[in-house]
């Protein structure tokens, strides 16, 4: 596959790319990664193939969507909760084929916060 120049070049060393990768990964009620040494290494994977924190926010929202949906219309499946960085991975790859506009991605970052708060309104712990 086609290989990007490290993600260096934008300002940004490896060791900070994984850190905000485990970050944006920490922000979401359907995430639970505790990011073990796999996820490290697929942080570094990814730094590594030129993915930047942009497309990789996407994939986030994109997984974290399609994952509210289905609890939506399944909740007895709401127990599964995405525990590895790993999840997101081939989304990354749908992410950057994907043509859309700006106004897309931020669409899906508002449907994003929506499903997550019609989610906990309906789960009885409040997760």
């Amino acid at each position: 596959p086609y290989e990007k120049p490290p993600v260096e070049e934008f300002g940004i060393d490896q060791n900070s790319y994984v850190q905000r990768v485990r970050q944006m990964l920490s922000g979401t009620a359907c995430v639970r990664v505790h990011f073990s040494a796999a996820d490290e290494r697929l942080a570094a994977i990814l730094y590594r193939r030129g993915v930047t924190l942009v497309h990789l926010q996407r994939a986030i929202w994109l997984g974290c969507a399609r994952k509210y949906v289905a609890w939506l219309n399944a909740p007895e499946n709401a127990d599964m909760l995405i525990t590895s960085l790993n999840y997101f991975s081939a989304l990354v790859n749908e992410v950057a084929e994907t043509l859309v506009s700006e106004d897309y991605w931020k669409h899906m970052q508002n449907k994003v916060t929506q499903l997550e708060r019609i989610w906990l309104d309906q789960t009885p712990a409040g997760r």
